[in-house]
């Protein structure tokens, strides 16, 4: 579940990123060292930490 947290919230938009191109960044928002940090990055990723959430609640349920 760990692992799958970050491929959600962080390596999920990198790879939108790669499909889309540039038309991803839009509204920086701040750097991280040298990194630029866009609104879009953090939309992708807390909407994919909220379906891995989902996804687990589910998983809890069935298994109780």
């Amino acid at each position: 579940a760990i692992i799958l947290g970050y491929l959600a919230t962080a390596a999920f938009p990198t790879v939108i990123k790669y499909m889309v191109g540039n038309f991803f960044n839009y509204a920086l928002m701040y750097y991280v060292g040298e990194t630029p940090i866009y609104v879009s990055y953090v939309i992708v990723g807390v909407v994919m930490a909220i379906i891995i959430t989902t996804l687990n609640c589910i998983g809890i349920k069935k298994v109780c």
